[in-house]
């Protein structure tokens, strides 16, 4: 009977030592789960985040064009109204002198008309 408590006992604690063993692999198992997941939620958000920086980068190098393009066009017609506004001052110049000029021939015509009497 000895051999029969020693064998029991044996299966006992081998039985006890295999489930222990089998609680430390299920909790390392969960922990090495819950990590793998831990890491490829983070890889996912960065991932997540790298393409919509991406996709904003885009968005903006093609407002960036659009932008370009009309600033370009505002800068052509500054250009164009300044070249206006140069020749409207140049036509407006003449147009002092050539009534200046006509102001000098109507008051010499006006004093042949009624000379002074001197």
């Amino acid at each position: 009977m000895d051999s029969l408590t020693n064998t029991a006992s044996e299966l006992f604690g081998y039985a006890a030592a295999a489930v222990v063993a089998a609680v430390v692999g299920a909790q390392k198992l969960l922990k090495g789960w819950s990590r793998d997941r831990l890491e490829r939620v983070a890889a996912d958000a960065q991932t997540a985040a790298v393409i919509g920086l991406r996709e904003e980068n885009d968005r903006l190098s093609a407002q960036n064009g659009t932008l370009a393009e009309a600033l370009n066009e505002m800068q052509l017609r500054v250009a164009r109204i300044a070249g206006e506004a140069a020749r409207l001052a140049e036509e407006n110049l003449q147009l002092k002198t050539e009534i200046e000029q006509l102001q000098a021939q109507i008051t010499r015509l006006i004093a042949q008309i009624h000379p002074k009497e001197a």
